[in-house]
């Protein structure tokens, strides 16, 4: 945390510059075009995908196939997050592409004005998680609105506003599948507040995921749409390797997928246990959460650890305690701060030996020690009075 102050002491120095609403919007519309020049074609694979998943939708075409006319790799999003394109169409692609820059930063900058923090810790979580952050713009992908609704989902249970929470629970699911876990947040309510979200949860799941109708028209054409989706995500189609799977891969553990899966839903119990018994705040369950859908997540590359980030800096920012805070600086060095395509032998760590997926669990294991132990405190000053 020292090196966080004196950062912070350097920029306080420059006050004005942070306090004037004037020079945020500058920086952020200077950000905007930064990005927008850096994904020029052909780095704008990823939205080219997004983009014409509306149009193949409108057409009736298969959502989940090659289109190398159009765009490299395959698209692997629900239905709904095709239809949510729609308004993005409207416009010619590099124009809709500058449009989609500027949603990604909204979807940062209003969840971070969202998050129930201090001033002081608002700015650190800032700090963290900006890099990741960039690099996530960089890529065009939907891991930052996805985060932002997991975010959000925790920020209104705290608030026991749980038809907001259940609506950013099931856009989380509908943006990317994985993000839904968040729904495990739930558990944590009293008894009414569950049986209460859990018909939130149906409505939200029904409105959400009838909006692809307005496009295809047809019930029998839609269950197909979404049945080719799960048949893509649930297939070894998308097997990166960038998480536990690249341990087993590395280590040749004779461990099949079901049994990975069964290790994350260990780690997931360990979770749900620690926050039942131990720890007060459900910021820590949220954060738990974050962290293992990347660690065992078979389509996690190196945009995907964002979730992971944010999950560790929460944990870091909310428990205080030694193990935890030297953790979490070895595993931000390996998943953040060592540079990419500079030095060799940072790269062979990251790609080779999978050095973000053994960081990030054994953060995890430290973690569960500390808190099992009883050796961590709670930091109060974490949120707003």
């Amino acid at each position: 945390m020292t090196l966080l102050l004196r950062i912070k002491e350097f920029l306080q120095s420059n006050s004005k510059l942070l306090e004037s609403k004037k020079y945020v919007y500058i920086f952020l519309v200077l950000l905007s075009l930064y990005v927008f020049v850096r994904t020029s074609p052909p780095q704008d694979n990823n939205f080219r995908i997004f983009y014409h998943s509306y149009l193949h939708l409108a057409q009736g075409l298969p959502l989940h196939t090659f289109y190398p006319e159009a765009h490299h790799d395959l698209f692997y999003y629900n239905p709904v997050f095709a239809t949510l394109m729609a308004p993005f169409t409207l416009f010619p692609i590099d124009v809709a592409r500058f449009i989609w820059i500027i949603f990604l930063i909204f979807c940062f900058v209003y969840t971070l004005y969202k998050l129930p923090f201090s001033i002081d810790y608002r700015f650190y979580f800032l700090l963290l998680v900006f890099f990741d952050f960039l690099n996530n713009l960089g890529h065009l992908q939907a891991n930052i609105p996805s985060l932002a609704c997991m975010l959000l989902c925790w920020v209104y249970f705290d608030q026991n506003s749980f038809f907001k929470a259940t609506f950013f629970a099931v856009m989380a699911f509908a943006i990317k599948g994985y993000a839904g876990i968040i729904c495990l947040l739930f558990l944590f309510g009293h008894l009414r507040d569950i049986i209460k979200s859990f018909f939130y949860g149906v409505f939200w799941m029904i409105v959400i995921h009838a909006l692809p109708l307005l496009v295809v028209g047809s019930l029998p054409k839609l269950i197909e749409y979404y049945q080719a989706w799960l048949e893509i995500i649930s297939s070894n189609t998308i097997k990166e390797q960038h998480s536990f799977f690249g341990i087993v891969k590395l280590l040749n553990l004779p461990l099949s997928d079901q049994a990975v899966y069964l290790i994350a839903g260990g780690f997931i119990l360990v979770g749900l246990i620690l926050q039942k018994f131990y720890v007060k705040n459900t910021i820590f369950i949220a954060a738990w959460l974050m962290i293992t859908i990347v660690l065992f997540n078979q389509s996690a590359e190196s945009p995907t650890y964002i979730y992971a980030i944010v999950g560790m800096v929460l944990i870091f920012l909310y428990l205080k305690n030694v193990l935890i805070e030297y953790l979490f600086w070895i595993a931000m060095a390996f998943c953040t701060l060592f540079p990419v395509g500079i030095i060799p032998l940072f790269d062979a760590l990251k790609y080779q030996y999978y050095s973000k997926a053994f960081s990030v669990l054994i953060f995890l294991i430290g973690v569960s020690i500390a808190i099992f132990g009883r050796r961590t405190v709670e930091n109060k000053l974490l949120f707003e009075d």
